[in-house]
């Protein structure tokens, strides 16, 4: 996804007239939000974890891997939403 994403900016040209710094920095942020939409589509309301094929995550799981709480709970409130 994140291939693609870069391909599709790669193909507008006044993005490709922009400072290769300043290419980068949009591409970082947008890839977060972009894959945050997608993340919403294999989340569970009822459940409010993730799905991913057999395997689910929940809030606690993203803990673990370092993320902190307080960044976490408008995370989860924002997949509640959609």
């Amino acid at each position: 996804m994140i291939h693609d994403i870069i391909g599709f900016s790669k193909s507008l040209t006044d993005f490709k007239s922009l400072l290769i710094g300043d290419q980068i920095a949009l591409l970082k942020g947008a890839t977060f939000e972009v894959m945050e939409i997608r993340f919403n589509m294999v989340f569970n309301t009822k459940t409010g974890v993730w799905e991913c094929g057999h395997t689910t995550y929940c809030i606690d799981d993203a803990v673990r891997a370092g993320f902190q709480p307080l960044l976490l709970e408008p995370l989860l409130r924002f997949h509640h939403t959609l």
